[in-house]
């Protein structure tokens, strides 16, 4: 959250950007599944825009689950 915050200026609820990372970490990469998956946590974190939602996802890849990068 800090680095968010500090690197992105994003300032989010712990425990959505704990929901984007598990989703992002889960989410399907063929396809449009990542996309799929970004759209759903929108609606499910409205408080959120669409450019954040992604923008956290893909920074919970990184922290979480890097081998999921090609």
């Amino acid at each position: 959250m800090q680095s968010l915050k500090r690197n992105q200026g994003i300032d989010i609820d712990e425990s959505a950007a704990i929901d984007i990372a598990r989703a992002g970490c889960q989410a399907p990469t063929a396809g449009v599944g990542l996309y799929n998956a970004q759209q759903k946590l929108q609606q499910r974190h409205p408080e959120y825009d669409i450019s954040t939602v992604a923008l956290v996802m893909a920074q919970g890849v990184l922290a979480y689950c890097p081998e999921r990068l090609p």
